[in-house]
């Protein structure tokens, strides 16, 4: 290696002599510089002392356990390959959830088929109350009920419950920003998913939804796809495609719609309610619909685009 700054340091005496250009000067003594580098690493590898696994090599960059390879033997290289941190979401409390959820629940209650959309509004210190409409067996109710909930904080897992008895096992996702939860009473197989409201819910004018739904009619499967357009005139209107007991269906549709500033609507045609629906506002925004006619038990998940 000495002897290459040797030649370097010769040819910078030598242009400097010869009264040659500066930059012609420094591009000569750069590309030399750089053959004789590669130069001298080809010759190293060849010589083979530069690994340290060999006998030769400076004791410095010997291993003294093993005479494998590793990357630890060259700070510099384990660096350049280490990997990123991966951080995991932070601990939990009953603070973590803080505010209004619109959410959506499936499943059934006694064996009996139940769908719901629902608004959780979480004070942060322990208690949340449930606003819900549902269908169980084709039949709408709707409601209201307040439980307690508390949040293991290393886990972000919690219950809600009301005195001793637990009615739901929940895991809190994306920093509060979502709660997936699964009904603990017996005899009940439902499992909800509701999202933060971070913003107000003020208009649907003009916004196009497009998702899918699952369920039953009458007690026949039926699963499918939606568009739905919301005008600002209070018309919503639609196409859909399905797959009814294993016969493919299609049509469109045109009904009136409401929405309410605690995020939840209705779609309705005349005075006969068809759906009702959940929003969660942002961009994009996702609308929760339940279907409301009699001995339907379909809930929708839309997307807007």
């Amino acid at each position: 290696m000495k002897t290459m700054f040797h030649v370097l340091a010769a040819l910078c005496s030598a242009n400097t002599i010869s009264g040659r250009r500066p930059v012609k000067t420094i591009a000569r003594i750069m590309a030399g510089a750089g053959i004789l580098v590669i130069a001298y690493l080809m010759a190293a590898g060849l010589r083979g002392p530069m690994l340290p696994h060999q006998a030769g090599a400076p004791a410095r960059w010997r291993p003294t356990t093993s005479s494998a390879f590793k990357v630890g033997d060259f700070p510099s290289l384990r660096s350049a390959l280490s990997l990123p941190k991966v951080h995991a979401q932070p601990g939990c409390s009953t603070s973590t959830l803080n505010g209004t959820y619109s959410g959506y629940a499936w499943g059934s209650a006694s064996g009996t088929p139940e769908n719901s959309v629902s608004i959780w509004s979480f004070n942060g210190s322990g208690s949340v109350t449930l606003d819900y409409w549902s269908m169980s067996g084709g039949n709408y109710s709707s409601g209201s009920n307040t439980y307690n909930y508390s949040v293991n904080s290393p886990t972000c897992e919690g219950t809600l419950y009301s005195g001793s008895t637990t009615y739901d096992t929940f895991t809190i996702a994306n920093n509060g920003g979502e709660i997936l939860m699964s009904n603990d009473v017996s005899g009940w197989d439902l499992v909800n998913d509701a999202k933060l409201q971070t913003e107000a819910c003020s208009s649907l004018a003009n916004d196009t939804f497009a998702g899918y739904s699952w369920g039953s009619s009458s007690g026949v499967q039926n699963y499918g796809v939606s568009i739905y357009t919301f005008a600002s005139s209070g018309v919503v209107t639609g196409s859909y495609w399905s797959s009814y007991g294993g016969s493919p269906r299609q049509g469109t549709f045109n009904y009136t719609y409401t929405l309410n500033s605690n995020c939840q609507g209705t779609i309705n045609l005349g005075s006969t309610l068809i759906a009702v629906f959940t929003m969660v506002p942002g961009t994009p925004a996702e609308l929760f619909v339940l279907d409301a006619v009699p001995s339907s038990n379909i809930v929708n998940d839309l997307k807007q685009y």
